[in-house]
């Protein structure tokens, strides 16, 4: 059933039974919206490449929130007629994450695209980037891999009921078992949308503490 789109915040289901990368099933609307997001994740539209972020399929029983710069048509394809093209990252997590908690005890949420950019920290695939507030888990990001720059950026989602609180952030590199604090701080607010992979949000290599776990 065709769903319509319009200019704005639309909240629309994902019909059908078999999950779809996300460039296949929101091919019909190509072009017309800039973002998604769910309660856990969130992807950005780039011209001339297609979705990329955390939704990188889009699965059966789900809502999303797409934010659409005209009104469109979405129409999802038909089993027979489901293609690929997957910008997806193709990166295998091997470990139970370091940093953990749980979103759904938070009603709000809003997304910020972060890059780290040290010669001091070496970005491996199953590093983990966190946001805190105050000594609290917010938001939990893995690095992907961005075709357009080649760069590895973090999609991060952050978790409140608080607006206008101040957001630190935290990585944990699995390699060396080493907690990274920054010094670099965003002010969260409901719903936003900060950066871009074309104009991450740099965590530079000002870090005041580095300590070892083992």
């Amino acid at each position: 059933s065709p769903i319509n789109i319009v200019n704005g915040w639309n909240w629309f289901a994902y019909l059908p039974q078999d999950t779809l990368d996300i460039n296949t099933a929101l091919a019909s609307i190509d072009g017309s919206a800039t973002y998604m997001k769910d309660n856990e994740g969130f992807s950005e539209y780039y011209e001339n490449f297609g979705w990329f972020g955390a939704i990188e399929e889009l699965r059966p029983t789900n809502g999303y929130m797409l934010n659409a710069s005209e009104s469109a048509t979405l129409i999802y394809p038909e089993s027979s007629e489901t293609f690929t093209t997957s910008h997806s990252s193709n990166l295998t997590r091997t470990l139970e994450p370091y940093f953990e908690y749980d979103h759904l005890q938070y009603e709000y949420n809003g997304s910020i695209m972060i890059l780290v950019q040290s010669d001091n920290i070496n970005i491996e695939e199953n590093g983990q980037l966190a946001a805190f507030y105050n000594d609290e888990v917010r938001g939990i990001a893995y690095p992907i891999k961005f075709p357009m720059t080649g760069e590895l950026v973090f999609p991060m989602m952050i978790h409140s009921n608080d607006n206008d609180i101040e957001i630190s952030f935290k990585y944990y590199n699995n390699q060396n078992e080493t907690e990274i604090q920054f010094n670099d701080k965003i002010i969260y607010t409901h719903d936003m949308h900060l950066n871009s992979a074309l104009d991450p949000f740099i965590l530079t290599d000002n870090i005041p503490l580095t300590y070892s776990l083992s």
